[in-house]
């Protein structure tokens, strides 16, 4: 009988929740069927939102609350350019509220998932996807930063980006998708491959990875994302 694979992830707003529930739960599907031998099923990701004062210990009271304890907790932020400042607000927060909430149960692992600048810099990994949902090329000059495209986390503002990329293909269109079948579209097409390419889901996929072989729900070397 195939293991149950439970994950919950906390995110910073709808749109991130959007993009990260689908995203998350095609990785993991992904990370099975690139490892020989790996048995288990994967529940949709449970996302839960930033609430409160303090966000990051109401998070580790509600997973480790939790029954069955759900084997990943990913916890969501946008990370800077400089990573050493990125880790000391939110992940060392996320850490010390997880740390003070003294999980003894070996059988759950927390998990950063950190985009560079902003999800949105994942969202505009494959501009073929994007290209198709604009219905026209979006490397023209009145997409802003359109130039850095193919390097997503040179991006100074990716969430400007998208936007602008996305909205000159529906000029002169009476009805556009809303944000949430566009991110949710966004996930269930981009390109593992091509993500891949992008170092911060790369050192995020490996991260998880790893967290899997630690709990036995993989073995061997990583598989290559598709």
């Amino acid at each position: 009988m195939s293991r149950p694979l439970a994950s919950v992830l906390l995110v910073e707003g709808t749109s991130d929740a959007d993009f990260l529930r689908a995203l998350v739960d095609r990785v993991l599907q992904d990370s099975g069927r690139s490892h020989p031998g790996s048995d288990f099923e994967v529940a949709e990701p449970i996302v839960l939102h930033r609430r409160g004062d303090r966000p990051f210990h109401a998070f580790a009271d509600e997973v480790l609350a939790m029954q069955p304890l759900p084997a990943l907790a990913f916890c969501h932020y946008d990370e800077a350019r400089n990573l050493e400042r990125g880790e000391s607000q939110a992940w060392a927060l996320m850490v010390a509220a997880w740390a003070a909430n003294n999980p003894s149960d070996d059988r759950i692992r927390l998990v950063p998932l950190a985009p560079v600048r902003e999800m949105e810099s994942w969202a505009l990994a494959d501009l073929d996807v994007i290209c198709t949902l604009a219905r026209c090329d979006i490397r023209r000059p009145d997409v802003f930063e359109s130039g850095l495209l193919d390097q997503v986390e040179s991006l100074t503002y990716p969430k400007k980006t998208l936007k602008a990329a996305l909205r000159v293909g529906t000029k002169g269109r009476r009805t556009s998708m809303s944000s949430e079948d566009t991110f949710s579209l966004l996930a269930e097409r981009i390109s593992l491959d091509r993500l891949g390419r992008v170092p911060s889901f790369r050192t995020w996929r490996g991260r998880t990875e790893d967290a899997l072989r630690e709990l036995k729900f993989i073995r061997g070397p990583g598989g290559s994302a598709r």
